[in-house]
């Protein structure tokens, strides 16, 4: 199931994206990825290094209210790349996503993908025959 950082308000949502975002970029741009000049985000990569036209990433996440007002964020655990090792050295080994959750801040929630997240359902009126 799915992760999540939660926080109870959206500035802190958007302030933990924009730092994973900001890091990010670092690695892309050492990386040599191709920036794309008409959205400012990163185009991906296909196994052979080539670039996926049309693939672009802009940010890891947006942050969405949840029903009972809590903001929610996707783990950073989602970040494109978030298993390439970056230092093999290091125990345990620097991952993307090692290296991109360095910012936010010990104890920030993580909880799992629940259904009650979600707002009801609307009611919907009986359709007439």
């Amino acid at each position: 199931m799915p992760r999540f950082y939660i926080f109870s308000d959206q500035a802190s949502a958007q302030a933990c994206v924009d730092g994973v975002d900001a890091r990010a970029r670092q690695i892309y741009a050492e990386r040599k990825f191709t920036e794309d000049p008409a959205t400012g985000g990163f185009v991906s990569k296909d196994v052979n290094g080539n670039d996926i036209p049309g693939a672009v990433t802009t940010s890891f996440a947006v942050p969405w209210q949840r029903a009972d007002g809590n903001w929610v964020v996707a783990h950073c655990e989602t970040v494109p790349y978030a298993a390439v090792n970056l230092d093999a050295t290091q125990t345990p080994s620097l991952t993307v996503t090692a290296f991109v959750a360095q910012d936010i801040p010990a104890g920030t929630p993580v909880e799992t993908f629940d259904l009650t997240w979600l707002p009801p359902s609307p009611v919907l009126p009986d359709a007439a025959l």
